[in-house]
Order: structure tokens, then sequence, then C-alpha cells
């Protein structure tokens, strides 16, 4: 079965030239394809209209326009890449802003990089409901107590991992209605109402983490 993340091709802008080289590595390393790198927003934009990728990442704070500037100009000049934006200080404010225009993802420079791919894969996969953050230190909405049956961090992997209900039903020999009622139950727990939200609140209270490997002492 070929790995999620294998062959999505991706945009890559920061004008910071050592982080992007790392971020580049990283990609490629996960089964990414990059097709174009860029330091100011104006060349990721053209490498997104030229490329038509399924994903850009792009750091939020750039030369030559604002954040929301170019997730307006790329969502008109390729409406199926998916938009993941990146920043050192991350602020609810913006993470909302930006939202609305449309991204899947929001994330924090300080995250790992099996996290950071995770949640890329999934952005990519996702089908809307809202953006997957993942930004350490960035006030939320109050944790739930969450109370997980076993299997449910797997489901959750799982969707992390951008794999359909049908994907999963089939691998865990159960149907895709039983899929669709437990991952109900999860969201209900996690007190989110999409995957994008659900898979948020895993990453944020450590419920999955390093690519599918569960905190220490809960396996």
């Amino acid at each position: 079965m070929r790995e999620p993340a294998e062959g999505l091709t991706v945009v890559v802008a920061d004008d910071h030239v050592v982080f992007r080289e790392g971020l580049t590595y990283i990609l490629d390393d996960a089964g990414f394809r990059v097709v174009g790198t860029a330091g100011d927003a104006t060349t990721a934009a053209h490498l997104v209209r030229e490329h038509q990728p399924d994903l850009a990442v792009l750091d939020v704070h750039m030369p030559g326009g604002s954040a929301s500037a170019l997730v307006r100009r790329i969502r008109q000049d390729s409406p199926s890449t998916r938009i993941a934006m990146l920043s050192m200080q991350p602020s609810t404010h913006k993470i909302t802003e930006l939202e609305e225009l449309g991204i899947a993802a929001y994330l924090s420079k300080v995250v790992d990089a099996a996290t950071l791919c995770s949640v890329l894969t999934a952005a990519v996969h996702s089908s809307g409901g809202g953006a997957i953050r993942v930004t350490p230190g960035v006030a939320d909405a109050g944790s739930p107590q969450v109370s997980l049956r076993d299997g449910d961090r797997e489901l959750l992997l799982h969707i992390a991992a951008g794999r359909s209900n049908r994907w999963i039903a089939q691998h865990q020999f159960v149907s895709e209605a039983t899929v669709k009622r437990r991952l109900a139950d999860i969201y209900r727990e996690l007190g989110a109402s999409t995957r994008a939200g659900a898979i948020s609140r895993a990453y944020q209270l450590g419920l999955i983490r390093d690519e599918g490997r569960t905190p220490p002492g809960e396996h």
C-alpha cells in the first residue's frame, strides 16, 4: 500500500534559506515531491500557478506581500492546492483570519519533523471543515477530559495520515458505517466536529505524535 505522502507535489516558501532547505530535505525524505522553492510571496505565487501542486507550505511572514493576499491569490490561481502556513510565533487572530480564507493547516515552526509531515499529509487528504492547528503554547478553548477506548488512538493515527473511512474499514475488517460511528464518538469525546478539529485536538493533547507512536506508557 502506497504511503499517503508519497508523490504529493509541494511548493515550499520561506525567506530564511536554511529553514527552507531543511524543510525541503524533510519533505523529500518523507516521500513528498518538492517541485519548487521560494523566498518571497511573489515567487511563491508564480510557482504555485505554474506547477498546480497538491500542497503549498508557506511562511506567514515573507517579503512581497501579506499572508492573506498570498492565500487569496493561490486560492484563485490553483483552487485544488491545499495551503499550510508556518509561523515562529503563531497568534490566534492570524490563525482565524487565514482559516476563514480556506487554509488547510497552520503549524508552529517548533513542531518536530514527524508531526509536520503527518499534519501536512492529513491537510492534503482532508475534505475541509477548518484548518488543522498544531500550535504549542497558543491559548485554546480549554482542553476536554478525554477518555478514549481501545483502538481509538489507532483510528486517530489513521485519519491524521489522511486515510479514508473506506481504507480504514478494509484494513480493520469492519464496515464503513462502523468506522463512521466510532469516529463520531471520538469527535464528541474530543469536542470536535470535523476531522481537522479532531486531529488538531489529538496533537494538542499529545494523543498522537511521531508518525504513529502514542506517548510513552500509553500503548
